[in-house]
């Protein structure tokens, strides 16, 4: 894991060389299922030295009010004539906060994801077996947060999940987390707030020799806050198109490989 770790490590470096476009949907779901609110954006990205730089080049969003579903054309604009909307504050808040972390080089929240160098010490991590993923030998491992690590405190976690990791190039191929421990008891109690089924997964793609990206990203939980206020929310995200720019080339996720990149 030492190993898959230094590798993430450098092909979050790689991926400066790379734009790419994406689509971020992210939609609020009433107790009833029935929709509450959607927003759906499509960026220009273009990696920095440290973070990413995204470009808004269209936005959809579109809202349910008194039985009728309204459309909008800015992100997080609120439902005329109503004094409380909290979901037009929280889903733009809730997709900076999941896809544009600025400190990450691809936008992912780095501690959702633990196979990076500053955040693999924390976990214990299992060999569960080997088998094939899309023609490729990988590992199965499963992980979990150690115990001097485990909590809600800024240096510790409360991730566990299962990760599958390239056989010949140790790299991940894909991860899924979900919360090993509830939210705090006074947390719950005093707020009235309470979380359900989170969990988030990421799938990367080999766009050349030990250059992984993560190409699709999903998650889906539930929130019961302030006594009253119910939601599911869902995220997903899809990274596509990918150019490299220190040369006139294109390369489309799914497109064969050259032999020299194999």
């Amino acid at each position: 894991m030492s190993q898959a770790a230094a590798h993430q490590d450098e092909a979050e470096q790689l991926r400066a060389k790379y734009t790419y476009t994406q689509k971020v949907r992210i939609r609020a779901l009433r107790g009833t299922g029935r929709l509450s609110r959607e927003e759906y954006c499509v960026y220009n990205v273009v990696p920095t030295d440290k973070n990413t730089k995204k470009e808004l080049v269209q936005f959809k969003g579109r809202y349910e009010n008194k039985g009728q579903i309204v459309e909008y054309s800015r992100p997080g604009e609120q439902i005329r004539d109503k004094k409380i909307d909290i979901d037009a504050g929280l889903l733009p808040a809730l997709r900076d906060g999941l896809i544009n972390d600025k400190d990450s080089r691809d936008g992912l929240a780095k501690d959702l994801f633990p196979l990076i160098s500053a955040e693999e010490k924390k976990y214990q991590y299992k060999l569960e077996g080997e088998e094939m993923y899309r023609g490729r030998a990988v590992y199965r491992i499963t992980f979990r947060p150690k115990k001097e690590f485990e909590g809600f405190d800024d240096e510790k976690t409360v991730w566990a999940g299962e990760a599958l990791v390239d056989k010949a190039e140790i790299q991940p191929v894909s991860v899924a987390t979900h919360m090993a421990k509830g939210l705090p008891f006074l947390v719950k109690t005093v707020l009235g707030t309470n979380v359900h089924q989170l969990g988030f997964a990421v799938s990367y793609a080999r766009l050349a020799k030990e250059v992984y990206f993560p190409v699709s990203y999903g998650g889906e939980f539930y929130v019961k806050a302030l006594f009253l206020y119910k939601r599911t929310f869902t995220i997903s995200l899809e990274n596509a198109d990918f150019r490299r720019g220190e040369a006139d080339s294109k390369i489309i996720f799914g497109q064969a490989l050259s032999a020299t990149d194999r």
